[in-house]
């Protein structure tokens, strides 16, 4: 299942407003390319975003406060000036509004919103907020409320919020105390355990996502520093919510090998290309390089890349950027190139000629010892399933065409016997690391695995 991502904003300090105009809706409300211009910059599609303290106003249009992509609830504030809560859903999550869970009081301004899943249980998102001045009492009093209610339908449970309770003093504040007790008794659980507003003089954690689903295994959690606001934001990932309408796509290039496409290039091979100058060669680099070049000509003739899309479920974290993704995939390539070389590097010199290894050495192999049923047997013997080289050439597209190409590559193998060289395209490797064990973020715990093209 696909991986999405929760998030909560918290704003004080980006309001907007004029002082000696109060009703104005345009100043008031925070406005969107704020919030535009941070998700861009993380790059990332969130499927959730709640926000605290809009500062909207009863009546008035929201239409100057959406994000492009999203679907919005907004839920101002009926009472006096600030507060207000919204939730920004992505296009490709459908939701229904939970009025029965939505509270709008003093002490407590709560919007809800339900996710349905079809094979799994739905989810309950609760943007929530308390005011400094409100009365904790009777926000847990809500809160008790609003529990009771989840768990006669057991669904998960994601509540985003600006709680203006620094659960940093669990120990010290019995209140703070009795409303974790009160989370955990419920099978609820705070996912922030770092300071979400900083200041020069105090740090507190006053903001969290709270959930019962702690149980996922690929549950992700942190906080995103920014400026943008004296309180962090704070993000959640997760592989539990759905995209009910529209599922993420990438492309890929695809070749189309089947029975009509393997007689082409039968025919391609047999018509179509010259081979007596590879049969004239001497030379075992340059027999083998005309070779390869006709028949990965002939090859991308009948089996042609096509562009294919696909579904995807490949998830970035909110924190890779486009630059941390290319500088990791840089990172694992050059590691991988020079695995070869770092380990040649630690071989001791030796002053002795690999020469005086040898004995007789120049009457080793007169006469070409590769007899043709070995060469037959070793290409029939080689396994279907076996990964294409650099050159990305199918092993069983090769066994179907054995019978054409069995000459040539008789004369090239003769050849590099004779000479004792080994064509330089044939120890070309497609290097690919294995994860063997630990931390699948540590290079160091992966091993290098050469693929050999299967003329090789």
């Amino acid at each position: 299942m696909e991986e999405n991502l929760i998030i909560k904003f918290f704003d004080e300090n980006i309001i907007l407003r004029d002082e000696d105009d109060s009703d104005n809706f345009n100043q008031q409300i925070i406005e969107s390319q704020y919030y535009t211009f941070l998700l861009d910059e993380l790059k990332h599609d969130f499927k959730i975003i709640c926000l605290t303290e809009t500062w909207g106003k009863c009546g008035k249009t929201n239409a100057e406060f959406e994000l492009i992509n999203y679907k919005s609830v907004h839920q101002p504030r009926n009472f006096g000036i600030g507060g207000g809560v919204s939730i920004f859903i992505h296009n490709s999550i459908n939701y229904s509004l939970r009025n029965d869970l939505c509270v709008n009081e003093i002490d407590c301004e709560s919007l809800c919103i339900e996710l349905k899943n079809k094979n799994t249980k739905n989810i309950i998102v609760n943007a929530t907020y308390r005011p400094p001045s409100g009365n904790l009492k009777k926000y847990k009093t809500h809160l008790k409320s609003f529990i009771t209610a989840i768990n006669k339908t057991r669904d998960h449970v994601f509540l985003a919020g600006d709680l203006n309770i620094d659960l940093k003093k669990h120990a010290s504040n019995n209140n703070v105390k009795n409303f974790i007790n009160t989370l955990l008794q419920n099978n609820l659980i705070p996912t922030i355990n770092k300071p979400t507003r900083v200041t020069n003089n105090s740090s507190t954690l006053l903001d969290n996502i709270i959930t019962n689903n702690f149980h996922n295994n690929r549950l992700n959690t942190g906080i995103i520093k920014t400026d943008f606001s004296d309180h962090f934001p704070t993000f959640l990932v997760t592989n539990n919510i759905i995209n009910n309408n529209i599922p993420s796509k990438t492309t890929i290039f695809r070749r189309q090998i089947n029975e009509n496409s393997v007689k082409q290039f039968q025919n391609l091979l047999r018509n179509n290309v010259d081979w007596n100058l590879i049969l004239q060669s001497n030379d075992a680099n340059n027999s083998y390089d005309l070779f390869l070049n006709q028949f990965c000509k002939q090859y991308e003739t009948a089996f042609p890349e096509k562009q294919i899309i696909v579904n995807t479920k490949t998830v970035r974290t909110p924190w890779m950027s486009n630059g941390l993704l290319k500088s990791s995939k840089r990172k694992q390539k050059f590691f991988f190139i020079n695995a070869g070389p770092n380990l040649a590097s630690k071989i001791p010199l030796n002053s002795t000629s690999f020469e005086s290894y040898l004995k007789n050495y120049d009457k080793v192999m007169d006469e070409p010892n590769l007899k043709l049923i070995e060469l037959r047997t070793a290409f029939y013997n080689l396994k279907n399933n076996k990964s294409a080289g650099f050159n990305k050439i199918n092993v069983n597209v090769v066994k179907s065409v054995y019978h054409i190409i069995e000459p040539l590559l008789f004369h090239i193998f003769n050849l590099s016997f004779k000479t004792g060289i080994v064509p330089e395209k044939l120890k070309i490797a497609r290097i690919t690391p294995v994860f063997k064990t630990g931390d699948d973020s540590i290079i160091s715990n992966y091993r290098p695995i050469s693929i050999l093209p299967c003329f090789s």
